[in-house]
């Protein structure tokens, strides 16, 4: 058995962004990991997801730099990662493109590692992980946990896009054993499978007894829907769906999770296990 001594699991971003504060609560602590972060995908939000996702992550590694913690884990996102659309392997090694297309979450989850790059420059040993889409079980009116609840109501929409998709409890576990390892200075992409939206909406019917989509958003279908929540969009009006998350469910994209299973020898649970166990929860 492991000892971690006043181990943090630091969700401070969100609640404490002064210098003070998080000295105060970090001071101490062998290990940070930082998982805060502000998720959206409307236009209207950027402002303050920049402030979350950079200027609170910078908080956070300047404060660890000032105290004697000895390693931060960042969570970032596949989101953080230029795509290629061209059916490859995405790894950790690709480059930042600025030319490529990236969400407004996307890219401030990648000024945000740039922020763990430069705490290891200044000496604090530092690794981040890329998580896909995480799925788990909790409250369903709050990011992916909403796809169960759509599952669940028969939403008639799907999509053929393909990205990413992991468990909540293989993120706990890596996250944990990269901490606590000596490896750093690197950042490792966590996918269990890449998927499309289609076969995840599929498991989750087929787990939780509903009726499964029938609809494919597709040609002049995807015009109107992006057309639909473009007018939104404009007007402020908040919702399930935005042009970000229009375009990204028909993107495919395929991520390797080679990396991680080679340095920690480790198996992911499957995603049909994952959305199994989450539907007994919410079939409760």
């Amino acid at each position: 058995m492991i000892l971690i001594p006043r181990f943090i699991l630091s969700f401070l971003g969100m609640h404490v962004s002064s210098m003070i504060g998080l000295k105060a609560v970090i001071e101490g602590s062998d290990h940070v990991m930082h998982l805060a972060g502000m998720i959206s995908y409307l236009q209207k939000d950027y402002m303050p997801m920049l402030e979350v996702n950079q200027s609170y992550t910078a908080n956070i590694v300047n404060a660890c730099l000032s105290t004697s913690v000895k390693k931060l884990l960042y969570c970032s996102s596949i989101a953080a990662i230029t795509k290629n659309s061209n059916g490859e392997l995405i790894t950790e090694d690709v480059v930042w493109n600025n030319e490529v297309q990236h969400s407004n979450y996307g890219y401030t989850k990648h000024l945000g590692e740039y922020e763990l790059w430069r705490a290891q420059e200044e000496g604090l040993d530092a690794v981040a992980i890329n998580p896909g889409i995480i799925l788990g079980y909790g409250d369903w009116n709050k990011g992916s946990n909403t796809l169960f609840k759509n599952a669940a109501k028969s939403f008639p929409f799907f999509s053929e896009g393909i990205t990413g998709w992991v468990g909540v409890q293989d993120v706990a576990q890596i996250a944990e054993k990269l901490c606590i390892s000596d490896i750093s200075r690197e950042r490792f992409i966590l996918v269990s499978e890449n998927l499309s939206f289609k076969e995840v909406a599929d498991t989750m019917c087929d787990k939780l007894g509903s009726r499964k989509p029938w609809i494919e958003i597709k040609g002049i279908l995807f015009q109107i829907a992006y057309g639909i929540v473009w007018v939104k969009e404009l007007f402020g009006i908040r919702g399930m769906l935005s042009k970000e998350t229009v375009c990204s469910s028909v993107a495919v994209n395929y991520f390797s999770n080679r990396k991680i299973k080679e340095k920690l020898n480790y198996d992911f649970e499957s995603i049909k296990t994952v959305i199994s166990k989450a539907a007994q929860y919410y079939r409760l």
